[in-house]
């Protein structure tokens, strides 16, 4: 078995960054890929999180070993282990970019935004999201009910199956939603802003006659 490895980064737009020991609130991880499902578990969480909460996005980045009877197994070694890489890579950036959305939305309502972390391992999917469960103290557990694509389903399916048996916390499994207004009042909250520094750009130069 592969060892696993974590990186952990830390984003506060407002809230000092507190360990899940020192939060007086309860803590909410979401298990995140770059699946639609995925974004849909993390507006979840949001919703619920208040600010004294914790929230934790944690993917694991799984690589799939080829038959070592395969002729071509040291290629199709490297091409999963790039594969993997680029999909926790653009994991992680949707995952800034879409908590940007969610709090530019939060603020344009009066509240107050959220300090999130992003953990990311390798290694197997189940075992992986069990032991992050004890080590961060979840209090719940989000996650999507579809994947990224047939394969992808049938896992998140057996992955979030056994989650919800093992766990040592709730387990929440979020269906896909058609709307998502807190896209819409962060797409008009970033355009307002955009607009603001236009103004205050176009207002600072020189004027000709």
């Amino acid at each position: 078995d592969k060892k696993t490895h974590t990186h952990t980064h830390t984003s506060t737009p407002t809230t000092p960054d507190m360990s899940a020991s020192e939060s007086s609130g309860l803590t909410y991880m979401v298990a995140v890929d770059a699946s639609a499902s995925s974004r849909n578990a993390v507006r979840a969480a949001v919703r619920m999180c208040q600010p004294s909460d914790q929230l934790v996005l944690f993917h694991v980045k799984q690589i799939q070993q080829p038959s070592l009877l395969d002729p071509f197994h040291d290629r199709i070694d490297r091409l999963l282990n790039q594969e993997a890489a680029e999909a926790a890579i653009r994991t992680q950036e949707e995952c800034s970019l879409l908590m940007d959305r969610l709090n530019e939305a939060r603020k344009a309502s009066g509240q107050e935004q959220l300090g999130y972390r992003f953990v990311q391992c390798e290694g197997d999917a189940r075992d992986s999201l069990l032991s992050a469960c004890e080590s961060e103290h979840v209090d719940v557990l989000l996650m999507g009910s579809r994947g990224l694509g047939t394969v992808a389903s049938a896992l998140m399916g057996s992955v979030s199956k056994y989650c919800v048996h093992n766990a040592p916390c709730a387990v929440l499994i979020v269906k896909n939603m058609e709307a998502h207004p807190e896209d819409a009042a962060a797409a008009q909250a970033v355009a307002a802003k955009r607009d603001a520094e236009t103004k205050s750009e176009e207002q600072k130069r020189p004027r000709t006659e």
